[in-house]
């Protein structure tokens, strides 16, 4: 089972990424929103797909708080874009 914990504003994806949620959504996709919680113990993977790939600045909070958080876990991280 996957899981999307979703950080930030839905109405302010760009369409690709608004579509693509969708798209997880309608496939049966669980989202939640960011809490900091830990994932369940079975988890084995985080995939990383914070801030594509347009990033130009360092990170503020929260999200550095996020990156934190999810690097606290001990778990393997696919970053699917560029690494946060």
């Amino acid at each position: 089972p996957c899981t999307l914990r979703w950080v930030g504003d839905v109405a302010r994806l760009p369409a690709d990424a608004a579509a693509a949620r969708e798209a997880a959504l309608a496939r049966g996709v669980r989202a939640f929103v960011w809490d900091g919680s830990p994932p369940p113990h079975d988890t084995g993977l985080v995939i990383d797909g914070l801030f594509g790939r347009g990033l130009q600045r360092p990170l503020d909070e929260p999200m550095a708080e996020v990156v934190r958080t999810v690097r606290s876990w001990g778990l393997p991280v696919l970053a699917i874009d560029l690494p946060s």
